[in-house]
């Protein structure tokens, strides 16, 4: 592991330690307001914003910047927003709006971080071993997450709302101080950025995903598993533990904590396994979709036609969540991997800044679908829906790859 390899993951793990504290604070703190719940989804659909609409243009400035410089000020500016939060909080004038204003910029900061560290990671770590360091990367997140949920309630016990959000203010600042000792290389655009400049970059970003041979197939079945995936398990699954299996608060909690452990152990398969840069991850890509989606069907068929709470249940349950979690980190890093040796260094900002636009997009649109259906149709029909609609568009967007591939060929 190299110096500035080292420096980048170890404040990432810091400040990812320090949002989870934040989260649980901010739930905490919100939920407890007499309008706490609608306050609260309010803020989180606010936070999605800079996420659908700056991406673009962030992606841009990522690829003319130096990255290093990003990373420290985004990481800088975040703590200082919080130190605000904090302030405000103990003069009691931490009021919704104050929420609203520092959670949105809190967002912006975060939507130029993420793609960020995406396109350094290839600056700093050779070819060859960047597959082990998005595993190292993306476990080290997963660590640090699940020691921040377990700090933020001991903190929250102990030194109040007040106290987390001055924790997490320092935590940002210790993670700014590791990125400003990285050494990032930086290659100077010599164009003028205008209007025609903008549009042109964007243009030329969005071509070369487009006739890539594999990345547009790639990013589709992401985004086919961000739409109907990721909310089957944040919005319908915990329905199913509570209202319809009727499992206690224990197994509630410990039947969902096997999606970070099933993400710690696939991030081991990756690692320990043989680095692959070059090779397309569509294939495995296409059967961990697959496999997501009958672990879904199995949720359906418990809840259909087996709702008892038992041992049995419990324990087929948390296996498929350790198995979501296990598949969702082999297709993040294979993908990740892929698009980071495959894309031309100048273009890494502008392609993972469209990637991440379009799938902070669905995230919000897939949980509204998703709790407009529950209503409508009841948890369990919408997993049988949810199966059948990943199987085909995966199955679709394979053979239109497969289609593309063989089209190249002829023409070579």
């Amino acid at each position: 592991m190299n110096r500035n390899f080292f420096l980048l993951i170890s404040g990432q793990g810091i400040s990812q330690i320090g949002n989870s504290v934040f989260y649980l604070a901010l739930s905490w703190f919100l939920l407890s307001q007499e309008n706490g719940t609608r306050e609260f989804a309010t803020i989180m659909l606010v936070n999605a914003i800079p996420g659908i609409v700056f991406p673009l243009f962030f992606g841009i400035v990522i690829d003319r910047l130096p990255k290093k410089w990003i990373l420290f000020f985004s990481d800088f500016f975040r703590s200082i927003v919080f130190i605000v939060m904090s302030y405000l909080y103990y003069i009691n004038r931490l009021d919704f709006c104050s929420f609203i204003i520092l959670g949105f910029l809190n967002s912006i900061f975060s939507v130029v971080f993420d793609p960020t560290l995406s396109a350094t990671i290839p600056f700093i770590v050779e070819k060859g071993r960047l597959e082990k360091a998005n595993s190292i990367s993306n476990g080290l997140m997963s660590i640090s997450g699940l020691i921040g949920l377990f700090l933020g309630g001991v903190l929250l016990q102990f030194i109040g709302v007040g106290g987390v959000l001055i924790f997490n203010s320092v935590s940002f600042l210790c993670a700014a101080f590791f990125e400003f000792c990285i050494q990032v290389p930086y290659f100077k655009s010599g164009k003028i950025l205008n209007f025609s400049g903008f549009y042109g970059e964007i243009k030329e970003s969005i071509i070369f995903v487009v006739k890539n041979p594999a990345i547009p197939y790639i990013m589709g079945i992401g985004l086919v598993l961000t739409l109907f995936i990721y909310p089957a398990g944040n919005v319908i699954f915990p329905i199913l533990l509570k209202n319809t299996i009727k499992v206690n608060e224990l197994f509630f909690s410990f039947i969902q904590s096997g999606y970070p452990l099933g993400i710690i152990i696939g991030t081991a398969i990756i690692f320990l396994g043989k680095s692959e840069t070059r090779k397309n991850p569509l294939g495995l890509m296409v059967v961990c979709s697959f496999i997501m989606g009958f672990n879904v069907l199995i949720w359906g068929l418990i809840s259909r036609f087996y709702a008892v709470n038992n041992w049995a249940n419990i324990l087929i349950l948390t296996l498929s969540v350790i198995f979501m979690g296990i598949l969702t980190i082999i297709i993040g890093i294979k993908a990740m991997t892929y698009m980071q040796a495959n894309t031309p260094k100048r273009m890494l900002g502008k392609v993972f800044s469209l990637y991440q636009m379009f799938s902070s997009s669905l995230v919000p649109l897939g949980v509204m679908l998703y709790s407009i259906a529950v209503i409508s149709l009841g948890a369990g029909v919408i997993f049988f829906y949810a199966f059948l609609i990943v199987v085909f568009l995966t199955l679709l967007i394979y053979i239109m790859g497969k289609w593309r591939a063989i089209k190249i060929e002829k023409v070579l």
